[in-house]
């Protein structure tokens, strides 16, 4: 009896002992799960750049038309990013992020097997939509569980996210040359199930009550706060900063990288899907190099600054340089993608500085003013490839010049210098932001 009674007070100490180690694991299990949903979105984004030349074989689109299509996806992002934000400050963040999960999956499924045009554009403008949560996602997990180090937290949280950019234009493009685009969107889904699983499991809200967390003037705050968050005027400048400084990741990573690569310098498919990959390679690094130093020297502005100045420097030989090898291509690629991943420190400073009841309200401004830049620079570096052109055809496909494709280079020149004006405009973390609300 002694024994049986000594056996069970050893089995409940050991589940003690289970449970304990789950709620110290929990958060790092939560965050990670969050992480999953944006490389999952990160691949589908940069999927569409992958599979651009068999989309304009296929059904016999116009580079505008490419252009046009893949802007859907941001319109959707964009359309979607505000309400999504309100609805995360409002209801379970997981549950949100279950539900435009499965949404974003099946619509993976459906593109592999759509030869309806419409019906694709349909499947991407979804994905534009759950993507819209993915960020919001990461932010909102970070700074709740782990408030003390959430400018850290988004910083890895977002260079993990970034190896889906990596996957697509490596092991994804491979998976397209042998199998074709279509068997490798299959694939593409059934990777999403599987994250799909592991966030049902893992991902997991932090228990709090609105009442608990905001005194009641911050619940009153709480009912409604856009107005007031809109015309900030920090808030405005970071979205601009952001959306600017994510042009290489808009233009190269995700649409126009392999064409560029592959008709102005002559780079073999799979050498500029691996060039291309670096771009998010470069963001992989950057992230978390840029957030730590900017925790360690106290000031996120100086890394802002200094940001700007370097990327604009490296996108100078694109405009200028002649008979660029791949390797040295490969070299701009990576940095042009180290520094534009600067954008990271204006979540972190965003995420540690907004009231809890707004958070994510708060991002999804600043994301929005991003992915609406975005979603214009990719038909403006179109009309920018065509001016001048004179249309020339191989194989049914537009074909530009290197010339041509400075003319779209330029505007990621103009976009830096006006980063570079923006950020000296940028007002350090203030620990009272809702003040200015």
């Amino acid at each position: 009896m002694i024994c049986g009674q000594g056996g069970a007070e050893w089995t409940i100490a050991m589940d003690i002992l289970n449970i304990s180690r789950y709620k110290k694991r929990l958060p790092y299990l939560a965050c990670f799960s969050a992480a999953l949903f944006s490389f999952y979105n990160l691949l589908q984004i940069s999927v569409f750049n992958v599979i651009s030349v068999n989309l304009l074989a296929t059904f016999h689109l116009s580079y505008t038309q490419l252009g046009l299509i893949s802007a859907v996806y941001l319109l959707a992002n964009m359309m979607g990013i505000i309400p999504g934000g309100i609805l995360i400050d409002t209801y379970s963040p997981r549950l949100i992020a279950l539900l435009m999960s499965a949404l974003d999956i099946s619509a993976s499924f459906v593109i592999a097997e759509s030869s309806w045009l419409s019906l694709i554009i349909l499947m991407r403008f979804f994905q534009g939509l759950a993507s819209a949560i993915s960020l919001l996602t990461c932010t909102r997990f970070a700074a709740r569980w782990f408030p003390a180090q959430a400018g850290t937290a988004v910083g890895f949280m977002v260079a993990f996210a970034l190896l889906g950019g990596v996957f697509a234009n490596t092991l994804f493009a491979k998976m397209a040359i042998v199998w074709g685009w279509r068997h490798a969107m299959l694939f593409n889904g059934a990777i999403g199930t599987l994250y799909f699983l592991f966030m049902l499991f893992f991902l997991q809200d932090k228990s709090t009550k609105l009442a608990i967390d905001a005194p009641k003037e911050g619940r009153r705050k709480a009912s409604f706060t856009v107005k007031k968050i809109i015309v900030n005027s920090n808030i405005i400048t970071q979205g601009i900063y952001i959306g600017l400084m994510n042009l290489p990741i808009f233009l190269f990573a995700t649409l126009w990288g392999m064409l560029y690569l592959k008709q102005a310098y002559q780079i073999a498919v799979a050498q500029s899907s691996f060039i291309c990959s670096l771009l998010y390679a470069g963001l992989f690094l950057g992230a978390p190099t840029l957030g730590f130093v900017s925790d360690k020297i106290h000031s996120r502005k100086k890394i802002l600054i200094a940001s700007s100045l370097l990327i604009l420097i490296c996108v100078l030989p694109l405009l200028t340089g002649k008979n660029l090898t791949a390797p040295i291509l490969a070299v701009i690629f990576f940095w042009l993608g180290f520094f534009s991943s600067s954008p990271i420190v204006s979540y972190a400073a965003l995420a540690e500085s907004a009231p809890i009841y707004n958070m994510s309200t708060i991002n999804s401004i600043s994301f929005f003013i991003a992915n609406f830049i975005g979603m214009i620079a990719q038909p403006a570096f179109a009309y920018l490839l065509n001016v001048n052109w004179h249309p020339v055809y191989i194989n049914g496909i537009p074909f530009y010049s290197l010339d041509h494709y400075r003319n779209g280079v330029k505007l990621l020149l103009g976009a830096f210098i006006v980063c570079l004006i923006f950020s000296f405009l940028m007002k350090e973390r203030n620990n009272n932001f809702d003040s200015n609300l």
